[in-house]
């Protein structure tokens, strides 16, 4: 399986959406995809839509904590977003249920799509791209750092 990201800059923070598994071949790319996530948050805490996580292990994780351990001495977190029943069991069986702060389902992500409904990456390559909403609103598209788009 693969590993597809989108980085979408919002005023208050950053939301990096993640579709496909977290595992130790993805882990490589996800940690670009959070990096990336970093350099632009600036005072912003950053969102991991786990909604299209079909699969996480420990070392798929791994880009996960140290994101929120490089925002926790700024007095920012890395929350946790879509934790459907089956995301929370996954991070259950890593014990990091209660390491994340978790955003209640109340709260709206406008990227936030079910499994499935998400951007689709080209069959066999791991993508990331980054998504630049400027203040006039338009969309602009980059290829996230490392990524193979070719």
């Amino acid at each position: 399986m693969r590993l597809h990201t989108v980085c979408t800059v919002h005023p208050d923070h950053i939301l990096v959406s993640l579709y496909g598994e977290a595992d130790m071949l993805t882990a490589p790319l996800l940690h670009q995809a959070l990096v990336a996530a970093l350099t632009h948050a600036e005072h912003r805490d950053v969102v991991a839509d786990l909604c299209g996580i079909d699969f996480i292990d420990s070392t798929g994780a791994q880009p996960l904590i140290a994101a929120d351990q490089t925002l926790h001495p700024q007095r920012r977190r890395l929350w946790l977003a879509c934790l459907h029943t089956r995301t929370a069991r996954l991070l259950h069986g890593i014990r990091l249920t209660d390491y994340f702060p978790v955003l209640p389902v109340t709260i709206p992500l406008p990227r936030c799509q079910p499994v499935g409904s998400g951007p689709v990456p080209r069959a066999g390559k791991s993508e990331g791209a980054y998504v630049d909403r400027p203040a006039s609103g338009q969309l602009r598209s980059r290829a996230a750092a490392g990524t193979d788009n070719g």
